[in-house]
């Protein structure tokens, strides 16, 4: 069942409402990220631009919202910095770069965890209400949402292709001809880039394989975790 045909099903729709959230803070509260360790390391641009916020509107970008609501990864509307208002602009670049995946994998690291917290305590549970049921049931569906989401976009945003972050970080380990050879030749590059994500599943396989396997870490670590210090008290 393709994609747009499921948002016709009761349960499509269901999934459409949890995943809206989802998309919305996990973008918000990765370029609040960047805009906040830019801020901090001197430069407003992103404060001035009333891009300092959580609120989803200011981030919003309709074609990489779409993105993430079909192949659960993709992009906001990137937040301005001016690397000239940093003491030293190329380790500002990269600390604002890596500061959006990290964000990422912090809310993929909360909510991991109380997915196994629910995963856990509710083990040993052997009956409930049909209400009971359906409320953990969507829950978990939330929680595993937010850690895949969240693991797509840092994994994503990571990919050393202009703009995302990963070229950012790349630049700072690479001589100024680089970019030079990325002010001119970058968004042709990132055309395509777009154009092997829409037309081709690569890119999608790839992510998707990474999420499963960084969530069932997580979660599995969290789980043993838990489990651990429970029983020693």
């Amino acid at each position: 069942m393709s994609f747009i045909s499921s948002l016709f099903t009761a349960e499509g729709l269901k999934q459409l409402i949890l995943w809206i959230p989802v998309i919305l803070f996990s973008i918000s509260f990765h370029e609040f990220a960047h805009g906040w360790v830019a801020y901090k390391l001197g430069d407003p641009t992103a404060k001035n631009a009333g891009r300092l916020t959580l609120n989803p509107i200011k981030h919003f970008n309709p074609f990489g919202f779409l993105m993430m609501l079909i192949v659960h990864f993709g992009w906001a509307t990137p937040v301005p910095v001016d690397p000239a208002n940093f003491k030293k602009p190329r380790q500002g670049m990269l600390y604002t770069a890596v500061a959006g995946p990290i964000a990422n994998i912090i809310l993929a690291l909360i909510s991991s965890l109380l997915y196994a917290i629910l995963y856990v305590s509710l083990e040993n549970v052997t009956a409930a209400s049909s209400f009971a049921i359906s409320l953990i049931r969507y829950t978990a569906l939330l929680l595993l949402y937010f850690i895949y989401m969240n693991i797509g976009l840092a994994v994503f945003n990571l990919i050393p292709v202009y703009p995302l972050d990963g070229s950012r970080i790349l630049e700072f380990f690479m001589p100024y001809k680089y970019q030079t050879f990325m002010m001119k030749y970058g968004q042709y590059i990132q055309l395509a880039f777009m154009l092997i994500v829409i037309l081709t599943s690569v890119v999608g396989t790839v992510i998707g394989t990474v999420q499963s396997v960084v969530a069932n870490v997580f979660v599995d670590v969290w789980i043993a975790l838990i489990k651990f210090f429970v029983n020693i008290f």
